[in-house]
């Protein structure tokens, strides 16, 4: 068995979250894990959200259980096949033999809509899966760890948490009104196309090559939109949204957008019409 470094809960951003669980998940060796309970962290591009799913089916047992909360269940595709999809919840496994599932173990109601996994849910996920002594539990973006770690100790598993994002869904006061807003959010990350290593808004840019949208009957540049619901936050007064790594002003990809100075938009503008040419 290696030695395993669960992972700190020191991200600000969804985006940064899953570049270290993904890295996290990258060093760990496959069919390890016995259960997987993971709390989608929203704000997921759909490409990122398969990403995630392809690594999870990887490091899941022969037998292993898989419950996403919040999640897609579409996008699993042909990596697992499926028991349960109830509201948010989804119970997958790989293409091997259905685990059993404890029938001494009550089932809670799954018709909860909630940001967050239920911590009945996770009671009865691990009960009902993971009680074999010595297995081993990943909770990936954990909600409540401290029900995982105690369900883990009652039944004798190893729960390793992974990417903690807890401190996510609470925007800034200052925050426009619409960052506030799940169901937008989620909207907005599911409709833009990629292209290429960017994330770019459909539809049709301005005259300077930057997309636009309304947002209750306000135009907002749609880079900046991506930012402020990435950190959950407005921009700060007398900084911009600047483009980093690439030259597509339309482009909305979260890693892509830093905050500048004037001047230093500017600067990086000119760069931009310089790899462009």
């Amino acid at each position: 068995m290696p030695n395993f470094h669960e992972t700190q809960p020191n991200q600000h951003t969804p985006d940064a979250a899953l570049t270290e669980v993904l890295l996290w998940l990258g060093r760990t060796p496959s069919v390890l894990a016995d259960v997987i309970l993971c709390t989608l962290p929203g704000r997921l591009h759909r490409s990122q959200e398969q990403e995630l799913y392809d690594e999870l089916y990887r490091v899941l047992s022969d037998t292993g259980s898989l419950w996403v909360w919040g999640s897609n269940a579409g996008l699993f595709g042909s990596r697992f096949e499926m028991q349960l999809i109830a509201g948010d919840l989804t119970h997958a496994w790989g293409g091997w033999e259905r685990p059993l599932l404890r029938e001494d173990v009550r089932p809670p109601s799954f018709g909860t809509m909630s940001r967050e996994m239920p911590p009945s849910i996770v009671e009865y996920a691990l009960r009902a899966t993971g009680s074999a002594p010595g297995r081993l539990v990943l909770d990936i973006f954990p909600r409540a760890p401290h029900v995982s770690q105690k369900v883990g100790r009652d039944i004798g598993a190893r729960v390793l948490t992974v990417g903690c994002v807890s401190d996510l869904y609470a925007a800034h006061a200052t925050a426009p009104g619409f960052v506030r807003d799940k169901f937008f959010a989620d909207w907005f990350l599911q409709v833009l196309e990629k292209s290429g290593k960017c994330l770019v808004w459909p539809g049709k840019p301005n005259g300077a090559g930057y997309a636009r949208l309304k947002i209750g009957g306000e135009e907002w540049y749609a880079h900046r939109v991506s930012w402020m619901l990435s950190h959950r936050r407005a921009i700060p007064e007398g900084m911009e949204v600047g483009h980093a790594g690439c030259a597509d002003k339309r482009c909305c990809a979260p890693a892509h957008l830093r905050l500048v100075t004037r001047i230093g938009n500017l600067d990086e503008r000119w760069v931009g019409k310089r790899l462009e040419a």
